[in-house]
């Protein structure tokens, strides 16, 4: 039968005895006054038992007094008042009865008055006998682990416990101040064994109290351990049992602690309630250590909740109650300071944070609490994260880092600020943040979860990889909205309004102005897919497998083509065919802004580098680290950026503008123009040095009218996908339409035919007078056959002229003579239409005619003068 049930019967039990005298009836007989006190303890009504020991202890005589007094201040230390019950046996100090002054000593330890407690342990030592002298060393013992003293109480208690012949109740107390030692030093599995042993051995004893506050401590280690849900059940059982046995200091204490449980688990509504449910028990029960503690994590909430201002209010509060006591404990000395920087922190104010700090480790110097010195490295490397020393922080966290890894909560917290000092001295945070998930996500806390998250999303978004940064910022809007949940609504509006929740939402913002951030509940949209590059001529096939020759290099390239030829689909696709294709693919149109604004894009910057940089942000090689960075328009480029460029080429390293250290980089960069690059090196142009640089592996992109083959396929492909929702297909004479125009504009203007037609084409089918209406095909035509072979023609006269083996002015009157007899055909031999065609005068074309045998027709003009 658990020991729980058998409390609860013996209460009940109790009860039947204790009707045989009522709440306020004084017996004149102290003896039983004393037995019907009992009867009521026993019932759990101790205020009517402190009550009638009290009115016992006013007409009692002065000999068995002190029997009284002992009894009433058991009582009213039941009730948690051991103020009252020190200030009844202060008589004893001076007494006769040792075991009273041993009461008197515990009562004020109890009490917060350790200085008093010390006072009685020494009137003691007069007295002999060896269950007093422990009693009064374990005390003594007790007084030093609250003065931080953790190793002078183990040793005692070890030294207690292997005492011949024990009595079990006093062994169980030399246990609870053993656990107790080890609690001080975080040993939460040595704790956790030694309060199991007290619960169970006080349990055997019919020690109610004892075993109550026994399974506090023991869930409040299990709660260390990460065992939540096994913690707040003993704490839920804990306040039913001390409730039902009226041990209003023990329901006050496993309140505080399942308060504190659910405060850590996020769980900010039920915290708060039994927070408030705690703070009127302890009120009542008047022990200003346990309040002020209390008060403290109060306090604590108050942050997480938003609200600085409350938790300083909280803090003035403790201060108060604190004050109450002759000594203040170390520890509440400590935790009053911790708090303090807590609230200086949240506020923006780091030196009154420092100065706080100071205060903590000086104290936890004289009590050393591993748990706390691993508290204090995380605030004080937020700190100096906050004062932007960031690699200061960095180090203190990495030099903690064994102290912290026994801590996970504390750990995570660490992660975070070591991340962020990542990112903002430029490396990449992604091992700290995961690391952080991790850990959150073991301990199911889901704040840090929210935080790492959103950090995770800031990271991304700044490498511009989009679909990534708007995947981890649902997932942080997401845990951020449970917890909001959790919180009454006039709670939740202020924890909006924290700092880093409005940068989330800003954020949000950012990207959904891009256009490119789905709603934080919508599917993440999908990666974007490589388009599949149609290759039926034999000129774009070759060009194809030498791309997948250097795509198995590292080396830089250059892809060389017309305007719209398809230069960057032929980069995507070496990409895609390299080892690094599960990398990003970052497109750069090197033409698209003014100079520095490039070079900023390019590079990055740091913080404070230019009016507006309110924070550092990775540039585009940074963006393509593991992947692809495509240079698009490379001949665009300005000689100071191609110095630039090449740089980082030869150095894999780059240092971003405002910044003084260099960043490595692992980027493949691809290069692109249309534009002869050797004419403009001859020119000055553009660098040589870059230009042999990436002249090495170099792919020319065919135009597409020199692949006719490719043109049905390409515009089957893009019809394909052209999202209609309607299925559309090509007529034979719009295929020879497509085939038998010179696309100028290569496939992009190809693309944007068949997209058009398809979009506006009524019809199920595109016919050629579709692509003229709405593609604008006859519109856009590039020159004719005819032009085309005059001009190769031309061009091999002139090299003739060049060559001295031909005079210019003999190739000038052919070429006058080809033109002419072109726009006489043309005209139908109208001699007044073709002058106006060509620019010439009339009378010139005329003997052009005529020396081509022709006869002009007269105009209407001609004949009406």
């Amino acid at each position: 039968m658990p020991a729980s049930t058998v409390a609860i019967r013996t209460v009940a039990t109790a009860v039947e005895g204790a009707v045989a005298l009522a709440p306020g009836v004084v017996s004149e007989d102290p003896v039983e006054a004393r037995r019907a006190a009992e009867r009521l303890a026993a019932a759990g009504d101790h205020e009517a038992a402190a009550l009638l020991l009290r009115g016992a202890l006013g007409r009692a005589p002065a000999a068995p007094a002190f029997e009284l007094r002992l009894d009433l201040a058991q009582a009213l230390g039941r009730l948690g008042r051991h103020g009252e019950a020190a200030e009844v046996l202060r008589p004893d100090l001076e007494g006769r009865c040792a075991e009273n002054r041993l009461a008197l000593a515990e009562a004020r330890r109890l009490a917060g008055d350790l200085a008093g407690a010390r006072e009685a342990l020494e009137h003691s030592r007069s007295r002999d006998g060896a269950a007093f002298v422990r009693e009064r060393e374990r005390q003594e013992a007790e007084c030093g682990l609250l003065e931080g003293d953790v190793a002078g109480a183990r040793g005692t208690a070890e030294r207690l416990l292997g005492a011949a012949a024990l009595p079990g109740a006093e062994r169980i107390r030399i246990l609870d101040l053993l656990g107790r030692a080890s609690w001080a030093q975080s040993d939460w599995t040595d704790a956790s064994a030694r309060f199991s042993e007290v619960r169970k051995g006080a349990a055997a004893l019919g020690d109610s109290r004892q075993e109550v506050r026994a399974a506090i401590n023991e869930s409040v280690c299990r709660m260390k351990l990460g065992a939540t849900e096994d913690a707040a059940r003993g704490f839920r059982d804990a306040v039913y049992l001390a409730a039902v046995l009226g041990l209003r200091r023990e329901e006050a204490i496993a309140a505080q602690n399942l308060a504190w449980l659910e405060h850590m688990r996020r769980r900010y509504g039920p915290a708060l309630e039994h927070y408030r449910h705690a703070l009127g028990l302890l009120d009542a029960v008047g022990n200003p250590e346990y309040l002020a503690r209390h008060v403290h994590n109060l306090g604590e909430l108050m942050l997480r909740l938003g609200d600085p201002v409350g938790a300083r209010e909280q803090l003035d509060y403790a201060r108060g109650v604190a004050a109450r006591q002759a000594v203040v404990s170390p520890a509440l000395r400590g935790e009053a300071a911790l708090l303090r920087a807590r609230i200086a922190l949240a506020s923006g104010r780091t030196a009154e944070a420092a100065e706080a700090l100071d205060e903590a480790r000086g104290i936890y110097a004289a009590a050393p609490e591993p748990e706390r010195a691993a508290e204090l490295a995380v605030l004080d490397a937020d700190r100096l994260s906050r004062d932007g020393r960031f690699a200061e922080a960095h180090d203190l966290v990495r030099g903690r880092t064994p102290l912290l890894s026994r801590f996970p909560k504390h750990h995570a917290e660490a992660l975070l600020v070591a991340a962020d000092c990542l990112a903002a001295r430029g490396s990449d945070p992604r091992a700290s943040l995961e690391r952080a998930l991790e850990l959150a996500r073991t301990l199911r806390d889901d704040e840090i979860v929210w935080r790492a998250q959103f950090r995770l999303a800031r990271h991304l978004h700044d490498l511009h990889r989009t679909v990534e940064a708007q995947r981890a910022l649902a997932a942080a809007r997401k845990v951020d909205d449970r917890l909001l949940e959790s919180v009454p609504a006039e709670l939740a509006g202020r924890m909006e309004r924290m700092p880093e929740r409005a940068a989330m939402r800003a954020l949000v913002r950012q990207i959904e102005a891009a256009g490119s951030c789905a709603p934080a509940d919508s599917p993440a949209a999908p990666a974007e897919r490589p388009e599949t590059l149609v290759a039926r001529s034999a000129a774009f096939r070759g060009l194809l497998e030498r791309a997948r020759c250097v795509a198995r290099s590292e080396a830089t390239v250059l892809v060389v083509g017309e305007t719209g030829a398809g230069k960057d689909r032929v980069a995507r696709f070496i990409h895609e065919q390299s080892d690094r294709r599960g990398g990003p693919f970052v497109k750069v149109s090197c033409g698209a802004a003014v100079e520095d604004l490039f070079l900023t894009d390019l590079l990055g910057h740091e913080r404070g580098a230019f009016t507006g940089a309110v924070e550092r942000r990775a540039g585009w090689f940074e963006a393509a680290a593991g992947g692809t960075l495509f240079l698009d328009e490379i001949a665009e480029t300005t000689p100071r950026t191609q110095a630039l460029i090449l740089r980082v080429l030869e150095e894999r390293r780059l240092v971003r503008v405002g910044g003084l250290e260099p960043v490595a980089v692992d980027v493949r960069v691809i290069c692109a123009t249309n534009r002869p690059l050797d004419e403009l090196v001859e020119r000055g142009a553009f660098r040589a040095d870059l230009y042999y640089h990436l002249r090495g592996m170099r792919l020319e992109v065919p135009p597409l009218r020199e692949r006719p083959e490719d043109v049905e396929g390409i515009a089957g492909a893009v019809l394909a996908r052209a999202g209609t929702g309607r299925s559309l297909r090509l007529t034979q004479e719009a295929l020879v339409a497509l085939r038998g125009h010179c696309w100028p504009g290569n496939a992009r203007e190809l693309e944007n035919v068949v997209l058009a037609a398809a979009a506006l084409s009524a019809g199920p089918a595109i016919d050629a007078a579709d692509l003229v209406r709405h593609g604008g095909l006859g519109g856009s035509r590039g020159p004719s056959a005819q032009a085309r072979e005059a001009a190769a023609e031309l061009a091999a006269e002139l090299d003739l002229v060049l060559a001295g083996r031909r005079p210019l002015g003999e190739v000038l009157a052919a070429l006058e003579t080809r033109v002419v007899a072109s726009a006489w055909d043309r005209c139908a031999g109208n001699l007044a239409a073709a002058a106006r065609m060509v620019g010439l005068p009339r009378a010139r074309v005329a003997q052009a005619v005529r020396r081509l045998g022709f006869r002009a027709v007269r105009s209407k003009d001609e004949v009406k003068s």
